[in-house]
């Protein structure tokens, strides 16, 4: 046989077409039975939810560990404004920096908690961390600390809540009370 009579032999190929893709919902109705369509809920929930005191001693535990290491840190001798150039101080600054955020982070869950009894603890805890970062010379990590922690400490204090800072010592100030002092 030579190779035309076994090609002619052959049963033709068809070729099916397939049906097109539809085009993506792009109503909100449509967009949400898609998306249910697809979903599956699991009845267990999360993993494991913290109750709001753990939340709370974990958040603690956090700033205390922030302001050991910021103090282990300044026994270094290290000091943002020293800002040699070495690997050694590029990796203390970054290492206070990361100190610095992770101690804000703690305070503002510690705030958003709402817990009244707690309030000048979790202050005075601010005021530690902006002793520690002050001590390095942190100046605009102060900054921030300061203006978070103003009005949580005038609401504390029972003072007026400032508006706007009107003088370079607006972050070192408190207003006076409307009543009188005892």
């Amino acid at each position: 046989m030579n190779s035309r009579t076994s090609n002619a032999t052959k049963k033709p190929t068809t070729t099916s077409r397939r049906p097109r893709p539809q085009a993506a919902p792009t109503d909100p109705d449509q967009l949400a039975d898609a998306l249910a369509s697809k979903l599956k809920i699991n009845s267990r929930g999360p993993p494991s939810r913290k109750s709001p005191k753990e939340v709370r001693t974990d958040s603690m535990k956090s700033i205390n560990t922030v302001m050991q290491a910021l103090t282990e840190l300044g026994r270094t001798a290290w000091k943002k404004s020293a800002s040699d150039n070495t690997s050694v101080w590029r990796s203390r600054n970054a290492e206070a920096n990361a100190l610095a955020s992770t101690g804000r982070e703690n305070l503002a869950i510690l705030r958003e908690m709402d817990d009244a009894g707690a309030v000048l603890e979790i202050e005075r805890a601010a005021l530690s961390v902006v002793g520690k970062l002050a001590a390095l010379d942190m100046h605009e990590a102060v900054r921030e600390a300061l203006k978070e922690l103003k009005t949580p400490l005038c609401k504390a204090l029972k003072l007026p809540i400032p508006t706007e800072p009107r003088s370079k010592f607006a972050l070192i100030t408190l207003p006076l009370p409307n009543h009188p002092i005892e």
